[in-house]
């Protein structure tokens, strides 16, 4: 169990609450209205820690080891389509449409991608150099 679990944070505040309309009815409204804030401030808090520890997802860091599939053959340029969108994209090795291609780096607006299973890509290769 966590030291600040939001649960345990609401039971005592509502013992309290408990306690303290037998003495005093103001004090109770007022307690009342506190819980609703404070649980939503406490709320807002662990989404803002949380947002620390995820990992960066625009721009070229975030781009860098997603997935996708080649629309056209790269052969050293051509589309690959990721998250929805074709981009152009570059390969060292030729990748045939519809592979499957992983990002590996960006130059402006050009993806540099190679396959996913670049082992396997390379054996179905043929070795020739009028390719």
């Amino acid at each position: 169990m966590k030291l600040f679990d939001y649960r345990v944070v609401i039971a005592l505040a509502l013992l309290m609450l408990m306690k303290i309309t037998i003495l005093s009815p103001r004090a109770g409204l007022i307690l009342l209205g506190l819980i609703p804030v404070l649980s939503l401030i406490a709320f807002f808090f662990r989404i803002s820690l949380r947002s620390h520890h995820d990992r960066v997802t625009t721009g070229e860091a975030g781009m860098i080891g997603m997935k996708g599939r080649a629309d056209t053959e790269i052969a050293p340029e051509g589309t690959v389509f990721i998250r929805g969108e074709l981009w152009r994209a570059r390969a060292i090795i030729r990748i045939a449409a519809g592979e499957s291609v992983r990002v590996v780096g960006v130059d402006g607006l050009t993806l540099e991608v190679e396959p996913t299973d670049k082992d396997q890509a390379m054996m179905n290769r043929r070795v020739s150099f009028l390719d």
